[in-house]
């Protein structure tokens, strides 16, 4: 009996270390990520920089443009990652990541929705990020170029840039922002 009371003690133990591992803090995963010199923020020029591995990352073809189908897998890669706790917005604090969910009903309620031209004219409906992309066409024929995705960086960083002070640091992460 004494040996069961023992090997349970050791288990409960165990099973404690590990349910006590350390909380996910805001923004720790994206500043590691973006914050390419160390210094503790994350700047315009990082934020482009950064931005351009991302776009390579999605254009499949390699041709400089995305199109509608490479707007869609940037979505379907999200939702991989959330469904592995990855990604933005797995921190908790969507709002700071740019996810911020809209209210409201029906079919896209929530959602951001835009369209897209695909390679032969066909317009393609977009949600989500893909959506979002399309903000950065700047001459609107709903396909992004990889110098109008870049041209978006400051942009990009303001919505990210919760306290105004023109960059991304820890303090723009956390609870009520």
């Amino acid at each position: 009996m004494k040996r069961f009371a023992t090997f349970t003690a050791i288990i409960a133990l165990t099973a404690g270390a590990a349910l006590a591992q350390e909380p996910m803090v805001p923004g720790v995963e994206f500043m590691l990520s973006w914050d390419m010199d160390g210094d503790g923020q994350v700047t315009v020029a990082e934020a482009t920089e950064r931005r351009e591995s991302i776009f390579y990352m999605f254009d499949l073809d390699g041709n400089g443009l995305y199109s509608a189908d490479e707007l869609v897998g940037i979505d379907e890669h999200k939702a991989l990652e959330a469904e592995a706790g990855k990604g933005p917005g797995m921190e908790g604090n969507q709002a700071a990541m740019g996810h911020v969910q809209g209210q409201g009903a029906g079919q896209n309620a929530g959602q951001t929705v835009g369209m897209s031209t695909g390679p032969k004219g066909s317009a393609t409906t977009l949600t989500g990020s893909a959506a979002e992309i399309l903000m950065f066409d700047a001459d609107g024929n709903g396909i992004i170029a990889l110098e109008e995705f870049l041209a978006g960086s400051g942009a990009w960083l303001i919505q990210r840039d919760v306290n105004g002070d023109g960059v991304v640091t820890m303090a723009d992460f956390g609870p009520g922002l």
